[in-house]
């Protein structure tokens, strides 16, 4: 994947914030214009799609092949949807803030998208750390837990198409949506590399030691 020169979402310029889809266009991008909202409506679909190729496996017998299929789509649909929730909140939940008005509830819309994720984080955790029922009773058990996971992803996916997409497609131009693709595409590749996995108590409290030492120095 070649090299993106996307601008982190908090950076400073002069003492203020600074808008990173206005940088970006006082630079200049060169080539046909894309549009960021459709790909993460497109992401929105092949996640959905490897849905329909979970739920087509067969789940009636708990033997070695059954369980087999439906792990492996199992896998790959959380892992999709872990990269799509780690690109949404890099580059689109942020540019509720950036673009939408605050006197159309920007502030609660914002607040709403990212604890939804949370929600999604912790499911997503869960059917991560069950790959591997070992009695009938776990697979269905499995199986009833990613087809709730899937009604809140659902949920999910249609606030996200019309509350966020729906609001900032009104308000971004054809260049700032182009900018948008750049940032969601290595948003997506770099959530891809590295899968979500939520940190542990321990890491927690690590984080919180280096990042005190941090704004120590």
């Amino acid at each position: 994947m070649a090299a993106i020169n996307a601008t982190p979402l908090n950076a400073t310029v002069s003492g203020r914030m600074e808008d990173p889809i206005e940088h970006q266009q006082e630079q200049g991008l060169k080539g046909p214009l894309r549009d960021g909202l459709e790909a993460v409506l497109k992401d929105q679909d092949r996640i959905r799609d490897l849905y329909l190729q979970y739920k087509a496996c067969p789940k009636k017998e708990y033997d070695v092949e059954s369980v087999s299929k439906n792990m492996y789509y199992a896998k790959l649909l959380v892992g999709a949807a872990s990269q799509h929730m780690s690109a949404v909140e890099k580059v689109l939940y942020p540019m509720i803030k950036w673009k939408v008005d605050p006197r159309k509830g920007a502030q609660i819309l914002h607040d709403m998208v990212y604890m939804e994720s949370k929600v999604s984080r912790n499911i997503l955790d869960f059917l991560d750390s069950h790959y591997e029922p070992k009695t009938a009773d776990d697979f269905l058990l499995y199986d009833e837990q990613m087809g709730a996971y899937t009604a809140h992803l659902d949920r999910v996916f249609n606030n996200e198409k019309t509350q966020v997409v729906g609001r900032l497609s009104s308000v971004l131009n054809a260049q700032e949506k182009d900018t948008l693709f750049e940032q969601w595409v290595r948003a997506l590749g770099e959530s891809s590399e590295h899968p979500y996995r939520p940190p542990s108590p321990v890491e927690k409290v690590v984080q919180g030691a280096k990042d005190t030492a941090s704004g120590e120095q």
